[in-house]
């Protein structure tokens, strides 16, 4: 979101767009309504990178996920074309992994 304009990307067709942007108005001004309720928070969110990604994933490759790779997955991630939850050898183990890596999705905000 910018001052004079809002860009997004992944988009079907109008309707789509349509239905996104006017989404996208109902938050703008719910939060304006909220303005004085929020606290601002001056954070910087941490750069999220596929390879971040890829060095706490499992490397098995095993297409469980429905990508052929873990880097593939690890692109869609990023993308926030899927979800960390779709990894299953994250959830049947490697767990110091999985939390580094939660912990890294959730500074850069975002949801699983």
């Amino acid at each position: 979101m910018y001052p004079r304009k809002v860009l997004v990307t992944r988009i079907r067709d109008g309707k789509e767009a349509e239905e996104v942007l006017e989404r996208l108005r109902r938050l703008i001004n719910r939060t304006w309504e909220r303005r004085a309720e929020i606290e601002p928070s001056y954070k910087t969110r941490a750069k999220l990178t596929a390879l971040s990604i890829y060095k706490l994933l499992p490397k098995t490759n095993c297409g469980r996920c429905g990508e052929p790779t873990c880097m593939a997955f690890a692109l869609k991630l990023v993308g926030e074309e899927t979800t960390i939850r779709r990894c299953v050898p994250l959830w049947e183990g490697y767990e110091e992994q999985r939390k580094r890596l939660l912990d890294l999705l959730s500074e850069a905000g975002y949801e699983g």
